[in-house]
């Protein structure tokens, strides 16, 4: 049954692209339907949860584009449906990274730089 869904979904060119994949918690995401690469606008989408729940996600803009911020970790499926052909997506949000790598770089990057100004500061000084 799902390789029969597949050759239907891949010779009819219909498609969900998300992006970006795996999406993050708290973070922007956006699904863009398209049909032989022109964007499909006022598609109901709607969510399967991880728990199962299902829920409108919302209607896609004029470019085929619908915005979502991720709320939960988990495995997500978007589906709509075109022209009688239901279309569906899975989606992966994993939990937002920290930005500690940044931290370690720039934080001691700035102390050396307040340290060399101070250092010139303190020699342009008359006595």
């Amino acid at each position: 049954m799902s390789l029969a869904v597949t050759v239907v979904c891949l010779a009819a060119l219909q498609q969900l692209q998300l992006t970006p994949i795996p999406g993050q918690v708290g973070e922007q995401s956006c699904v863009v339907a398209h049909k032989d690469g022109a964007p499909l606008p006022g598609l109901n989408l709607t969510m399967e949860s991880p728990d199962g729940s299902r829920r409108v996600l919302g209607i896609t803009d004029a470019e085929g584009c619908l915005r979502f911020v991720p709320q939960a970790t988990g495995r997500y499926v978007l589906s709509t449906t075109v022209e009688q052909v239901v279309v569906m997506a899975p989606f992966t949000v994993i939990a937002a990274k920290p930005q500690w790598l940044l931290a370690f770089g720039s934080v001691p990057l700035g102390l050396a730089l307040l340290w060399w100004n101070l250092s010139r500061a303190r020699g342009r000084r008359g006595p």
